[in-house]
């Protein structure tokens, strides 16, 4: 059986190195390829996939709100996503949205396959070091680093890096005012900052997206 593997990134060096990675391995295929939201829905319906590999650098995209639309509405696929973006602070929000796996782009090559093979096989990908994070206490409550971002503390994180009001922000998650501000303080909490403006620069060097 051979894994249809779709790809979606706009840098050419990352699509080279994964035709170049996977070349020799006979049961794996990219069927195709894209670098924005319409194309890569088009792709899904077109080359029925079974892994989508979805590089979540890619400007002008919504990589979390991209995911929860493919898994919602493509169930069968599996989303790889692949990041430069901190582990810690991202990967359970992007599972948690419907991706399979995350991957850093410091990833070993020899064992992509290896993840791509455990996210088709509909296993949960983490690397490791976060796997051995992510332990219990002796209460059997999850020990999670408390920088782990919930996926609302990510679009609230987003929304204010875009600069907008509290009010704003409400009618655009469709919540209250009195909501949003206590999203605020616990990502202040959370990011180790105790006003606005450092809370947006904070943002920037974790590599929110304006988009």
């Amino acid at each position: 059986m051979i894994i249809k593997l779709l790809l979606a990134t706009e840098f050419p060096i990352i699509s080279l190195g994964f035709e170049k990675l996977l070349s020799d391995t006979k049961d794996m295929k990219i069927v195709g390829k894209a670098d924005g939201v319409s194309l890569i829905l088009e792709k899904i319906k077109s080359t029925n996939p079974d892994v989508l590999i979805i590089d979540l650098e890619m400007v002008k995209i919504n990589s979390l709100k991209l995911i929860k639309r493919i898994h919602k509405y493509h169930r069968r696929v599996k989303i790889l996503a692949l990041s430069s973006k901190p582990e810690a602070i991202y990967a359970l929000s992007i599972i948690r949205a419907g991706a399979s796996g995350f991957m850093s782009k410091s990833t070993a090559p020899k064992i992509v396959p290896n993840i791509l093979k455990k996210v088709h096989n509909n296993e949960i990908y983490i690397s490791a070091a976060l796997a051995k994070f992510l332990t219990f206490n002796e209460e059997g409550e999850l020990n999670t680093n408390t920088k782990m971002l919930s996926n609302r503390e990510m679009e609230v994180l987003q929304f204010i890096y875009q600069g907008l009001s509290n009010k704003s922000i409400a009618a655009s998650m469709e919540i209250n005012d009195k909501t949003v501000g206590t999203y605020k303080s616990r990502l202040m909490k959370k990011l180790g900052v105790t006003n606005t403006v450092s809370l947006i620069k904070r943002a920037e060097s974790m590599g929110i997206s304006s988009s």
